[in-house]
């Protein structure tokens, strides 16, 4: 049995893993090792399926005293975040179709809902009474993720909140520009409805840049809309944002 510390580092490193060494792969769907990551990916549902056990028997815990949270909620809640999202990145990142992400929107609103719930526990206790995890810069790009991939409005407005909020509290200076990006992701992909494919970012890369001529620290966006390309395309887009 897992504590939750532990499944957490565990879940945090399996998807980095997958999405670091496994997901490039799929720019060549006919390389052998395109094989072998949809193996992994198989193999990495099988061991997610073991928290399954670990979440039901955390969150079924009859908690105790006048104070509704238990000592390791927002602990839970942030290993259920990492689940839910493992879970959809498994199903999706080797698809080469970003309409994909259309078929999980409730699996995002769960992702969402177990962010928000930690952030509300460890801002009701003060972060600094929790004896559990707290947030760090590594769970910001996946807030982040959520509110890119779901394409929905008002789920989107909702991670965009709760990246500036998680900065402020945290103050994760370093990475402070995720909400600032999700507004820019927002203005490309403006669309009165469904955001048609052909207006979908595809691929996104957000790197630290050199100070602007305002005097403004700038992040550089390297996207493609509508398509993936191979590194080096003149599909690619680039610009430069004050953050």
């Amino acid at each position: 049995m897992y504590d939750v510390r532990s499944a957490y580092e565990i879940l945090r490193n399996q998807i980095n893993s997958f999405v670091n060494g496994l997901v490039p792969l799929m720019y060549d769907p006919y390389s052998p090792e395109h094989a072998d990551a949809a193996l992994l990916k198989e193999q990495l549902i099988e061991q997610s399926n073991d928290f399954v056990q670990f979440l039901y028997h955390a969150v079924s815990q009859p908690t105790t005293g006048i104070d509704p949270l238990v000592e390791e909620e927002d602990g839970v809640a942030l290993v259920q975040f990492w689940y839910t999202v493992l879970n959809i990145k498994l199903h999706t990142a080797l698809s080469q179709d970003e309409l994909v992400h259309d078929g999980y929107q409730s699996q995002f609103v769960e992702a969402l809902q177990h962010a928000e719930r930690a952030f509300t526990f460890i801002r009701r206790r003060g972060k600094k009474m929790t004896t559990s995890l707290l947030p760090t810069h590594d769970d910001m790009p996946y807030l982040f993720w959520i509110a890119w991939k779901c394409r929905d409005e008002k789920l989107r407005r909702q991670s965009a909140n709760l990246l500036r909020a998680s900065n402020k509290m945290f103050r994760f200076e370093s990475e402070g520009y995720w909400g600032i990006v999700i507004e820019r992701v927002l203005e490309i992909e403006q669309f009165p409805m469904i955001v048609p494919d052909s207006r979908r970012i595809y691929d996104l890369e957000v790197l630290p840049a050199d100070v602007g001529l305002n005097g403004r620290k700038q992040v550089l966006l390297t996207y493609t809309i509508g398509k993936r390309a191979v590194q080096g395309s003149p599909d690619w887009i680039q610009e430069y944002i004050s953050i």
